[in-house]
């Protein structure tokens, strides 16, 4: 143990290719921001990295596999990538006030547009709104790599960090879920700003209702996250919610870069 931080990692190797990367780190308190709400900063985040997915995101497949030399560069890189991964989140929960005609209303007079979004709540009595990144290093890291024209492994590692980041959000969704199980609640599908009918610029909202500075977060004047390795998403909590994908409500979902 160091300090309040905990961490268990591990790697295997199988039939020539890499496994699984995991760690875990420790809860923070909960934390009040300057308008009341209460909200939390977790750094318990148990993210498990699948690195033939990562490779399979690469292009290979059964039919074409990465040569040894390709797969000693992948364990050198994943290896080096887990040493730059910093893992943290926060999130809050406020109650919807009004969800209809496709406009979302929360506590404190905040407001989301779109219909899909609006829908997907539907039955929602909560929002629970969350912010997770892997922090700065390793998109520094591919940086510097395409500085050096080593682009190959420029975009391993940066595959590698999607990955791990879409796995912090993974954690951070089941984490709500457990909440709203605890109050016999359920969740519905996550979504974030930018897919489908949800206008990227309301990303300004989000870090309106979150202290995003907590866990070293900024926006753009053009609504992109610093951290790039960053993810918003929204969720809604209640009795009556499922987790249908919001491609059921939608008429557009045929060939939508979106579709889940």
């Amino acid at each position: 143990m160091v300090s309040d931080i905990v961490i268990n990692h591990y790697i295997t190797i199988m039939s020539g290719n890499l496994g699984v990367s995991a760690f875990k780190y420790a809860n923070r308190p909960l934390s009040k921001w300057s308008n009341g709400v209460e909200q939390k900063v977790i750094d318990n985040f148990e993210i498990k990295i699948d690195h033939n997915e990562v490779i399979q995101s690469l292009g290979y497949n059964n039919q074409t596999q990465p040569t040894a030399m390709l797969n000693n560069m992948f364990n050198r890189l994943f290896k080096e990538g887990w040493g730059l991964l910093s893992p943290r989140g926060i999130y809050v929960i406020n109650q919807i006030r009004s969800n209809r005609d496709g406009m979302i209303y929360i506590e404190n007079s905040f407001a989301f547009s779109s219909d899909i979004l609006s829908r997907t709540l539907s039955g929602a009595t909560h929002l629970a709104i969350f912010l997770v990144t892997i922090g700065k290093k390793l998109a520094q890291r591919v940086l510097g790599l395409m500085q050096q024209e080593r682009m190959a492994e420029a975009m391993a590692l940066d595959s590698y960090g999607s990955k791990a980041v879409e796995a912090a959000a993974e954690w951070m969704e089941s984490c709500i879920g457990d909440i709203a199980s605890a109050r016999g609640e359920k969740i519905t599908r996550r979504f974030s700003p930018g897919y489908c009918d949800w206008d990227i610029k309301q990303q300004e909202v989000i870090f309106n209702l979150i202290d995003s500075g907590q866990i070293g977060v900024s926006l753009t004047d053009s609504f992109m996250m610093i951290p790039e390795k960053s993810i918003s998403a929204a969720l809604g909590m209640g009795k009556g919610v499922s987790k249908r994908s919001p491609c059921m409500r939608c008429s557009k979902s045929k060939g939508c870069r979106d579709k889940r």
